[in-house]
């Protein structure tokens, strides 16, 4: 019965496209240091672009992490792949009303997050970890 098991599914990856993200997230506290900025905001509103290819969403920022100003909301446009994202760990897709811990950068003058391969996180409506929290709390301390 156990090789009947791995034979269908075997059969079944065949048929399936299948794409594993690989990538290293880096220490947080390095990530915090490069971000432009560090908060936890909430999802106001996502909306898509005429051609479907983009969707911006708007932060309301909760709470800001990093020293320095930081606007009151914030906007992140994203690539918007719906035919890859049912098949692939590497593609996120952010909605309205979540709430995130996001470390935002700036690449040529756009600003930007990943939900993938970095420290950002989707909170699921629970706190942020306490080991988190701790270096979110003491970072700037250690300039």
């Amino acid at each position: 019965m156990k090789n009947v098991t791995i034979a269908i599914c075997f059969f079944f990856l065949g048929y399936l496209k299948c794409i594993a993200c690989d990538c290293d997230t880096p220490k947080a506290i390095l990530e915090f240091y490069s971000s432009k900025y560090v908060f936890k905001g909430i999802i106001t509103s996502k909306a898509f672009s005429k051609d479907s290819a983009t969707y911006t969403i708007k932060f309301k920022v909760l709470e800001s992490y990093k020293k320095g100003k930081i606007p009151k909301e914030l906007s992140f446009t994203s690539n918007y792949k719906k035919d890859d994202a049912k098949w692939s760990n590497c593609y996120r897709e952010e909605y309205q009303y979540q709430e995130w811990l996001v470390f935002a950068h700036e690449n040529g003058g756009n600003l930007g997050f990943s939900g993938i391969c970095s420290n950002s996180q989707f909170l699921r409506g629970k706190e942020i970890d306490p080991y988190m929290q701790k270096i979110l709390d003491n970072a700037n301390n250690l300039i």
